[in-house]
């Protein structure tokens, strides 16, 4: 059972993805502008706290970073995250035309026939 709503939740999601791709309602992420990833933000902070003292001595580097609850600089998280905005994909959907694509399709404003409600009326 599980399986198988996998297996349709994953068939949804492709047309979901032919779908957006076919509106052209895909955009580059505005945050992460293609690439996937950004700067974690205590990485952003280390370098805007510091950046008038660049180069950091390795003493106020491991300093600043037990500051932060680390042992050094290499126990820190990660420097590069999957962008929070487009979950690593590089890409936002804007899912408002999509909702009007829809909404027009339901309300046969696009010369789309709704059998199904006409079957009903019949």
């Amino acid at each position: 059972m599980l399986d198988e709503i996998l297996n349709r939740l994953v068939a949804l999601e492709r047309v979901v993805d032919e779908l957006t791709d076919a509106l052209g309602v895909k955009t580059v992420c505005a945050k992460c502008k293609g690439d996937r990833v950004i700067t974690h933000p205590l990485w952003s902070r280390f370098y805007d706290e510091n950046a008038d003292r660049w180069p950091l001595d390795r003493e106020s580097e491991i300093r600043w970073w037990q500051d932060h609850g680390y042992k050094s600089p290499e126990d820190a998280p990660p420097e590069e995250i999957n962008c929070d905005q487009c979950y690593g994909n590089g890409w936002v959907v804007d899912y408002s035309e999509l909702v009007e694509l829809v909404t027009a399709l339901r309300q046969n404003k696009v010369g789309v026939v709704d059998t199904h409600n006409q079957s009903q009326r019949g």
